[in-house]
């Protein structure tokens, strides 16, 4: 086993009991080379080229996301939580934020070098999530109603976070360091090859049409909210999850049914 991929299934193996069923290491040059500059990963200094050759170093990346495993885990933490929370707050943001922290620096510890972004960062730090998910989750990004869908779970799922990082790891493979380790790499992430991440396939390409009709007219709908389209999101979140049942009814098709609450 690569270590990478032991970096991997430890974030897997301490975020699953938190709620974060999906976790995916992936090169950050594959990602890179696939989105603009604005939007691009540090590689802390390793080659920025997005070469396919199995011997090519890349810098590893972590993509984290949920289905609704998630939430009878936040809604068990929200009801005990000590902090009382208002109509302004955002609690799951605050949960993801405070969970993803915990654990990486329990798997990465204090001497690593390591930083964490998430889906509602500032645009400055924004990362192409549905983009990224496509390219190395096989998480299909349907563009006709701007929804990743994934073969198992269809559209109900959520990109949280990504996380790349320098790390500090003591030289016995495969173990992970106490917190005194002086040993540092920089830590090579998973080959970029397209046999790893092959490009997903649309997985219910008959409903193309009907999503587009739909996208077409939520969009009419976001401008009549002052110009916030979280707003006119929020309250058009109806339409929203019949967007998403209509993107996974091919579950249904395969007997398991609509997959709902990522």
């Amino acid at each position: 086993m690569q270590q990478y991929q032991t970096i991997a299934n430890t974030f897997k193996k301490s975020l699953f009991p938190l709620g974060f069923d999906l976790v995916y290491a992936f090169p950050i040059q594959r990602y890179n080379a696939v989105v603009p500059p604005t939007y691009h990963l540090p590689t802390f200094g390793r080659n920025p080229d997005p070469s396919t050759s199995a011997s090519s170093s890349t810098t590893l990346g972590i993509l984290v996301a949920n289905t609704k495993h998630l939430w009878p885990i936040f809604l068990r933490y929200l009801y005990t939580s000590a902090r009382g929370w208002d109509s302004d707050s955002e609690p799951l943001d605050d949960y993801v934020r405070s969970a993803v922290d915990r654990v990486a620096r329990q798997v990465l510890h204090t001497a690593t070098l390591f930083e964490v972004r998430y889906s509602d960062l500032a645009e400055k730090q924004v990362v192409a999530f549905q983009r990224l998910a496509h390219e190395i989750a096989g998480m299909y990004f349907n563009e006709k109603c701007y929804l990743n869908v994934h073969e198992r779970f269809g559209a109900w799922v959520a990109l949280r976070a990504v996380e790349y990082s320098l790390i500090t790891y003591s030289t016995t493979l495969h173990n992970f360091p106490s917190p005194h380790t002086s040993v540092v790499i920089d830590h090579d992430g998973p080959p970029n090859d397209d046999a790893l991440f092959p490009t997903p396939l649309n997985p219910y390409p008959s409903v193309d049409s009907l999503l587009e009709q739909q996208m077409v007219l939520l969009r009419a709908a976001l401008p009549a909210f002052s110009g916030s389209a979280k707003v006119g999101i929020s309250h058009n979140w109806r339409a929203w999850v019949e967007m998403r049942d209509l993107a996974s009814g091919f579950l249904g098709e395969a007997g398991e049914g609509p997959r709902g609450g990522a």
